[in-house]
């Protein structure tokens, strides 16, 4: 793997808005209004932030007659994040800051 694809992968994740979206589908797939529900954003900053999402294989989508559900990858994604989510448990405190 070379750094691009390491800085693609980051700077998806690393975006605010991404890891809003992220994080409500942890729970169940959701469509673009109910992600707009869920994080405050507007509609055309959540399509934008799930297309990056799904290009970058994050996510996987579900067409239900029109609309397009959006669940996490559960082969790579949802691994990924309970492993964040140990480490922060255990390492990150208040005295880790940026």
């Amino acid at each position: 793997m070379n750094k691009s694809q390491y800085k693609t992968f980051f700077n998806t994740l690393g975006n605010v808005t991404r890891l809003e979206i992220i994080n409500a589908l942890r729970h169940k797939p959701l469509n673009v209004t109910q992600l707009v529900k869920e994080t405050g954003h507007q509609q055309s900053t959540i399509s934008h932030s799930v297309k990056k999402l799904e290009s970058c294989h994050f996510v996987t989508v579900e067409q239900r007659g029109q609309e397009r559900f959006y669940a996490l990858n559960e082969d790579t994604i949802l691994p990924l994040l309970n492993i964040i989510d140990t480490h922060v448990k255990k390492y990150c405190d208040k005295n880790c800051t940026i």
